[in-house]
């Protein structure tokens, strides 16, 4: 009985730091976020982040790209200027 409740015990411990994993975290590392620098187009950006979850197209206003998991509490939200440059990043 006792290594029924371990094993259960322990299978909860695992889903739990998965789940806070999947929803706080953001799928990227600082060192891969330091590549990134002021000026940069969307294709290099593209390059070191892959495809983006979620984008908006507002031609000439801010243009932002979101990487997170799905579903997630925490994004990624890459801002570029209106020229397509790459502007700042903010962990939100």
């Amino acid at each position: 009985m006792l290594k029924i409740l371990t094993f259960l015990g322990v299978g909860i411990l695992v889903l739990a730091c998965f789940a806070y994993w999947w929803l706080f975290t953001i799928p990227f590392s600082q060192g891969t976020l330091q590549k990134l620098a002021p000026g940069m187009t969307q294709a290099q950006v593209h390059a070191i982040l892959g495809a983006a979850n979620q984008t908006n197209d507002l031609g000439k206003v801010e243009t932002w790209w979101l990487y997170s998991h799905r579903p997630s509490v925490r994004h990624l939200c890459v801002i570029f200027d209106s020229a397509g440059n790459y502007q700042r990043h903010v962990i939100d």
